[in-house]
């Protein structure tokens, strides 16, 4: 059970963690001259999109898991070699030395990969699409932190809820 409720985080973690980072490549895409209108826009578009982008996380969450167990697995064969050449108190040390060097591989590697699959699926699932603002209203109502980017948006361009038509890459 415990497993499972992991690969649920691993996928929220996937689908929400990357949004800022992928907001921030949207911002950089459409060359934006009011960034909180547009991360605004990014972030109602990314939640019209959300079954989507989910759905990408749970394939991504299963990949990214498969290829650090192969990981974790290939720094073991190095592990073992020290276990056999030292055994003793240093083994115990390898296989940490094993983890470790898995769980680096996957920052430095792994994930970064996993955002750029994400900020690819997110590009392709907004192409021709405009923000609704249905979304933008339920967003406002129950998130504080949208309201903040909401305001700032709104700051930023003098006037009234007025959605700018993001200018294509």
């Amino acid at each position: 059970m415990s497993g499972l409720v992991s690969f649920v985080n691993t996928v929220i973690r996937l689908s929400l963690t990357y949004v800022d980072e992928i907001i921030l490549g949207y911002n950089i895409r459409i060359n934006s001259n009011s960034p909180f209108e547009t991360a605004r826009q990014g972030v109602v578009l990314y939640a019209q999109n959300g079954k989507h982008m989910v759905k990408n996380a749970v394939w991504l969450a299963v990949i990214m898991w498969g290829v650090s167990f192969v990981i974790f697995l290939l720094m073991l064969a190095p592990a073992a070699a020290i276990l056999w050449v030292m055994p003793g108190e240093l083994a115990g040390w390898a296989f940490v030395l094993a983890i470790v060097f898995a769980w680096a591989f996957k920052a430095a590697f792994i994930e970064p990969f996993a955002i750029a699959s994400l900020m690819q699926v997110y590009f392709e699932a907004i192409e021709g699409q405009v923000p609704n603002p249905d979304w933008d209203r339920r967003l406002a109502e129950t998130s504080s932190k949208f309201r903040e980017l909401r305001d700032k948006a709104l700051g930023s361009l003098g006037s009234g809820s007025r959605w700018d038509t993001p200018r294509a890459a």
